[in-house]
């Protein structure tokens, strides 16, 4: 009994003693938290902006859209340089940017996107001294698969020679101010996505855009085409 009695004095002299030292490490702790944290330059509520996203921009191509990042104006705060919009772009027909085209050109082509999507090429959209072209078009456009979606390239203006676009020459000289677009059309077959390109060239007749002419690509078309 008298040996219980020291050892459980000890044990109350040394919990006291701990008692005393740990207020002690505390406020040396806190000492030293404030010293850290006090000379950072903290943001005040008001200097706190949410972050913008960048607004996209609609880019219409064939019968799909794209967002697009539109361009940045030079900020000190981001760069001194601005940034230049950005747009998708594909292999063979290059930047699907149609930003510079006349609204009555771009209108046109979404409208024969629009057919060729279908399979199909409205006779309203060709020359009317030309009817055949719809004809032969639809000929053709019916021996493929259906499609999934329609890009085509930015207008490449005929100077009256041969035009080559996307890999495509036209059969005879482009004529002056005509304008070539390459279209790719995505066709289904066997579970995959496989492109067919065609040219289409079209003029200006009394004011309103139309077709002169359908150039399919040989080797893509060949791929795809299906027997009657």
């Amino acid at each position: 009994m008298n040996a219980i009695l020291p050892y459980r004095f000890y044990i109350a002299v040394f919990l006291f003693c701990v008692t005393l030292v740990l207020p002690a490490q505390n406020a040396n702790l806190r000492e030293r938290s404030n010293l850290h944290f006090g000379v950072i330059d903290w943001a005040t509520s008001s200097e706190n902006h949410p972050a913008v996203a960048i607004t996209g921009v609609s880019l219409p191509g064939g019968n799909e859209s794209f967002p697009v990042l539109a361009g940045i104006r030079g900020n000190s705060k981001i760069s001194a340089t601005a940034i230049s919009a950005v747009y998708p772009r594909e292999e063979r027909l290059g930047t699907l940017d149609y930003s510079s085209l006349e609204p009555q050109l771009l209108s046109f082509l979404l409208s024969v996107s629009e057919n060729l999507g279908r399979l199909k090429l409205d006779p309203s959209l060709c020359d009317p001294l030309r009817p055949f072209i719809s004809v032969l078009a639809e000929y053709r456009l019916v021996r493929l698969p259906s499609v999934q979606s329609v890009l085509f390239s930015k207008p490449q203006t005929g100077n009256g020679s041969a035009s080559t676009v996307s890999g495509l020459t036209a059969k005879g000289p482009a004529e002056v101010g005509g304008q070539i677009v390459v279209f790719r059309l995505l066709c289904r077959k066997d579970e995959k996505s496989v492109p067919v390109y065609l040219m289409v060239t079209a003029v200006p007749v009394s004011s309103t855009w139309k077709i002169t002419e359908v150039l399919f690509d040989g080797e893509s078309y060949a791929g795809l085409a299906q027997p009657y």
